[in-house]
């Protein structure tokens, strides 16, 4: 089922094309363009380089959720076998250094996938609206009445010279470069 806002969307594209619906009086034709968001970010540079340090620093924390696993799983393993050989009171301290290590297990996965989270729109949305400033600039340069992100509009076919991604990671590459 559809969301309400591709319902929407949807209306709006075919109002768009069917009806001949004209931004202004002095418009003799409707220009639709598409770009897709994915395609840019992993095309150009500067999308590349923000995917590369976010898989780097995924790979520190991979790795540290690791070693923390392979902890846990050991602890857990000399419970298991000493348990039969233990007091009773070393018994309820080794469970409650175990439960201890497996809440702070837990607790250390939960941050992780927040301060993931948080990188990934940290590094994106500055690139996100670089992106879509470009194609504001691109729809106006040239004349779109419309240009549509393809998977948020939820496009399910269009020719391909409607597509104007390469032209944003074109634009894109540039702004980088100036930086």
């Amino acid at each position: 089922m559809l969301s309400r806002t591709r319902w929407i969307t949807l209306f709006l594209a075919f109002a768009l094309v069917f009806l001949g619906w004209q931004i202004n009086a002095n418009a003799k034709s409707v220009k639709i363009a598409y770009f897709s968001l994915e395609e840019v970010m992993a095309k150009s540079k500067v999308g590349q380089e923000a995917q590369r340090k976010f898989k780097e620093e995924e790979r520190k924390i991979r790795a540290e959720l690791k070693k923390k696993t392979t902890e846990l799983e050991n602890l857990k393993k000399e419970l298991e076998k000493k348990s039969k050989l233990l007091s009773k009171e070393a018994k309820e301290k080794k469970a409650k250094e175990f439960f201890e290590k497996k809440k702070a297990w837990e607790q250390f996965t939960l941050q992780s996938k927040m301060k993931l989270s948080r990188l990934s729109n940290k590094m994106s949305t500055p690139i996100i609206e670089d992106i879509l400033a470009i194609a504001k600039k691109i729809g106006e340069k040239e004349g779109y009445t419309v240009i549509f992100e393809v998977q948020r509009a939820g496009i399910a076919y269009a020719p391909a010279k409607l597509d104007i991604t390469d032209k944003i990671v074109k634009e894109l590459d540039k702004k980088a470069g100036k930086r």
